[in-house]
């Protein structure tokens, strides 16, 4: 689950860049939205490869915008906090219950 987790959330992310941004330097102009989390500024528990794929797009996203400072390339993370989805209402079930 950990190695799914991080290909979903992290390692799209760094393969998106790495094809794109030779095409972006090319134009000297580009904009990197990446989808990061609350979680990737604030663990929680039980949550390990969430909160690390989170952490490591955060830190992605900060090197491939010092790499690009000079080229027209900007790289930002957005960190939205709960989205109300069918695996958040069970946990929210599930903390109600307890």
């Amino acid at each position: 689950m950990f190695e799914k987790i991080i290909a979903l959330n992290l390692s799209s992310n760094f393969y998106t860049i790495k094809y794109i941004i030779p095409y972006m330097k090319k134009r000297n102009w580009g904009r990197i939205i990446n989808v990061a989390s609350v979680h990737g500024k604030i663990a929680s528990i039980n949550k390990s490869p969430y909160v690390a794929s989170k952490h490591g797009v955060i830190g992605l996203t900060k090197v491939v915008a010092l790499e690009n400072a000079q080229t027209g390339v900007t790289a930002n993370a957005i960190c939205p906090g709960w989205v109300l989805t069918d695996l958040i209402k069970k946990q929210i079930e599930a903390l109600a219950i307890k």
